[in-house]
């Protein structure tokens, strides 16, 4: 990937001062566990990048040797927690192996997007998670500019996968008012994501980069909040990013995640619709993400969402004025909701806690007995009925690509499991009523992509791992709830 000369020193430079940074002997009145030296030294990648073939197979031996460790220290089957794991400094160890060119880096990238996936989002890592954000914004400028019509590599997916899971956990901390103290990394990390025109240059031609550019933008918006040169950071950490459209999703969550009886709480999850769409992008798209993870362990709550994306859920008589995704079908949602959405349906379609039972529904609803309404049960949306609005130019381009894309996941998901050989055929099917549309291989080829490094990075952590974003709901939930907002019924 080319990169000017000039601009590696300066990269070389600012990651040798994170590192000491980071490394550097707690204070005592510091709240951060300060990480070890690093293992993994600046001579052995000037080494490893500059070997001749003949004496690049020790070295080889010995990255992976070192991998191995700092996988170890990443306790990547444990969870992320236990008596060899070091998270914080196994995350300044992979930002700085991950320097070594050639295949060797892709497999370096699939550890740290594991454990940004698994690690529990402590403060004690808030350190070496400035750390990888302001590595991962200086790998993205090193890309280079994408080639029209073609799909992504292992490593643009893998960097936009590890860039995406550092900025939501610097969003998970500010709303948890964890990063009072931490003037100086929000000060740098404000420095590097000043200008983001190389996120238009490495993921332009497909929304997937438009979302990311408004991840970094909203989150560049909180840092700016949160570091005000004119007032002192104690004025400013408690500013509070939470909303009520989220604060009803956490209660609903919580109903879920306790087993209690969902019909008991449905009051909030329909409240929580009437918001979405109105607040933040941060709030809204953290929304989706909470309720996909309910619809994956309540089917009710499925389907109410897919009776939603039709446009006849009724609208929550306590917010009148407030219609969020409520008011209108899929085809009136922005883009953004709509793709989440998408998102949503081919995550239950294959992680649903009923998997044959919820994969029914997400691909195909038809009319759904669960929802009622005047006693008359409603029509809901599932992939396939979202291919039939399409083929009738009900949706733009953006939401046209997640559908393709969205298929395409399900399509490599399904196809090699003998007893889903129906399933892979249908969706099959579906994906061809697309194949005409301007870059559908490409689009093709990023969805498998996509998969296939998804698929890679999950064999690396335990089969009952919890991710990131269900941790991070917990938390919240633990920390706002029961004070905020009382389970109420409809």
């Amino acid at each position: 990937t080319p990169s000017t000369s000039s601009s590696t020193t300066t990269s070389s430079t600012t990651r040798q001062s994170l590192l000491d940074r980071i490394s550097a002997p707690a204070s005592p009145n510091s709240k951060f566990i300060k990480a070890a030296p690093c293992e993994v030294s600046h001579d052995f990648i000037n080494s490893y990048n500059n070997a001749e073939t003949l004496d690049r197979t020790n070295l080889e031996t010995k990255a992976s040797q070192l991998l191995q460790r700092v996988k170890r220290r990443a306790g990547l089957q444990l969870g992320g927690s236990g008596k060899h794991v070091h998270i914080p400094r196994s995350w300044v160890e992979l930002t700085l192996i991950a320097r070594c060119k050639g295949p060797f880096r892709i497999e370096v990238l699939k550890v740290l997007y594991a454990s940004l996936l698994s690690a529990a989002p402590s403060i004690d890592n808030i350190p070496s998670l400035f750390l990888s954000c302001e590595t991962v914004v200086e790998w993205m400028k090193e890309l280079g500019c994408s080639i029209p019509g073609t799909p992504w590599g292992d490593t643009h997916i893998l960097t936009y996968n590890i860039a995406e899971l550092c900025f939501w956990r610097v969003y998970y901390h500010a709303l948890l008012h964890n990063l009072e103290g931490c003037e100086s990394f929000l000060s740098d990390l404000s420095w590097h994501i000043e200008n983001l025109s190389f996120v238009k240059k490495v993921y332009a031609n497909y929304p997937d980069g438009e979302l990311l550019l408004r991840l970094l933008e909203a989150i560049k918006e909180v840092v700016s909040e949160m570091f005000q040169k004119n007032k002192p950071l104690v004025e400013t950490a408690r500013i509070s990013f939470m909303s009520p459209g989220l604060m009803h999703g956490l209660d609903f969550y919580q109903c879920v995640r306790n087993l209690i009886d969902s019909e008991t709480s449905l009051g909030s999850l329909i409240t929580c619709l009437s918001f979405l769409g109105t607040e933040s992008f941060l709030n809204s798209v953290l929304v989706m993400k909470l309720l996909t993870i309910v619809c994956c362990k309540d089917y009710l709550a499925l389907q109410i969402m897919q009776a939603a994306a039709t446009g006849k859920l009724p609208i929550s008589s306590e917010n009148a004025e407030i219609v969020g995704i409520s008011g209108s079908g899929i085809q009136g949602w922005n883009w953004i909701i709509a793709t989440e959405f998408i998102n949503m349906l081919v995550y239950t379609a294959i992680y649903g806690e009923n998997q044959r039972k919820y994969k029914r529904s997400a691909i195909e609803a038809g009319i759904m007995a669960s929802v009622k309404i005047d006693s008359e049960p409603v029509e809901g949306y599932g992939l396939l009925e979202l291919v039939k609005l399409n083929s009738q130019g009900a949706f733009g381009l953006a939401v046209q690509y997640a559908l393709q894309q969205g298929l395409s996941k399900l399509y490599q998901y399904l196809k090699n499991d003998p007893l889903r050989r129906s399933g892979a055929h249908v969706i099959w099917t579906a994906l061809q009523t697309a194949k005409d549309s301007l870059g559908y291989r490409a689009i093709v080829g990023i969805g498998q992509t996509k998969w296939k490094c998804w698929a890679e990075v999950r064999s690396e952590l335990a089969p009952d791992t919890k991710h990131f974003f269900e941790q991070m709901f917990d938390t919240l939930t633990e920390h706002y709830m029961p004070e905020a907002v009382s389970p109420t019924s409809t």
